[in-house]
């Protein structure tokens, strides 16, 4: 089980075993298993749980070369999640039952929504997309603490909430924001749209700026500027990959705890060894054995 805010978590909702693989292992994508290898090895002493979506999984052996590359660190755990056990005996099993995530336009988004806030809730620790790459280590952030993607809107790709007082009630904040506001046709709604929405409240402004400068007044929560998570902008997303803003993104990135992919928008993007951009440059720094494992082709 995970030591209440000592770990590290991502979730895979969009899990599809290979039904020719009868102990149905998980596999994981080139950037999924860079952003598990960054956060396990740049946070020693947290645990870093990768939770798949589904009871069919068994987390012995490897068949994928990259699930055995990152789980060849000690304090990587692969795990497989139920939804309805998670929810059980929360303020979100009714809600579960109730079905309307079900009917979602975005449902593997929203799901993902659901459980982030649902393991905050649980558990207290660090909350990390599938597509964010691990900088440094996040260890002795404060203990709660979210990220501004810009001066509207908080994100929620990167989340620190400690597991008990403070925290845990900032958590179940985001989890009766959930239920109450909840809208499967607008995709941002219930992930940063809860964050945006709870913090504003926690700090008693609309003022995203205003926040930076707030601690005292907002609760317990930190709220970072853009440059600690989200360093590149979702409208910039494409610097990661262009061979010619590669100083500016390094130079972006310099003092950055994590650097979000965007997946959503970059997934097709492919890097090679001859590649000189700052993606390339980050894997290679950041998750090694994975890096070589591909020979340097993402």
């Amino acid at each position: 089980m995970p030591a209440p805010g000592q770990s590290i978590f991502f979730i895979e909702t969009m899990y599809h075993p290979d039904v020719n693989d009868p102990i149905r292992r998980p596999k994981l994508g080139p950037r999924q298993a860079c952003a598990i290898e960054s956060a396990a090895r740049h946070n020693p002493n947290f645990q870093v749980f990768i939770m798949f979506v589904g009871s069919t999984y068994r987390p012995t052996g490897g068949r994928d070369p990259l699930a055995e590359v990152v789980s060849s660190y000690a304090n990587v755990h692969f795990r497989s999640l139920n939804i309805w056990s998670f929810a059980a005996g929360t303020p979100l099993e009714s809600w579960l039952e109730k079905g309307d995530i079900f009917t979602s336009k975005y449902f593997f988004s929203h799901l993902s929504d659901f459980l982030r806030f649902m393991t905050l809730y649980r558990f207290g620790g660090i909350y990390l997309d599938m597509d964010a790459i691990v900088l440094r280590n996040l260890e002795h952030l404060p203990s709660n603490c979210v990220g501004a993607e810009d001066l509207g809107s908080i994100n929620s790709a990167i989340i620190k909430i400690a597991a008990t007082s403070t925290g845990h009630n900032i958590a179940k904040q985001f989890v009766y924001d959930l239920r109450d506001n909840f809208n499967g046709s607008i995709w941002i709604n219930n992930g940063p749209g809860v964050v945006t929405r709870v913090t504003k409240k926690l700090c008693q402004t609309d003022q995203v700026p205003q926040m930076f400068l707030r601690l005292a007044h907002c609760s317990g929560i930190k709220v970072f500027r853009p440059d600690a998570f989200y360093p590149v902008h979702w409208s910039k997303w494409q610097n990661f990959f262009d061979s010619d803003k590669l100083e500016e993104t390094m130079i972006a990135i310099k003092n950055s705890y994590v650097a979000h992919l965007w997946n959503n928008l970059s997934k097709n993007e492919t890097v090679t060894t001859t590649s000189k951009n700052a993606f390339r440059m980050i894997a290679e720094k950041n998750c090694p054995r994975v890096y070589n494992t591909l020979g340097g082709v993402f």
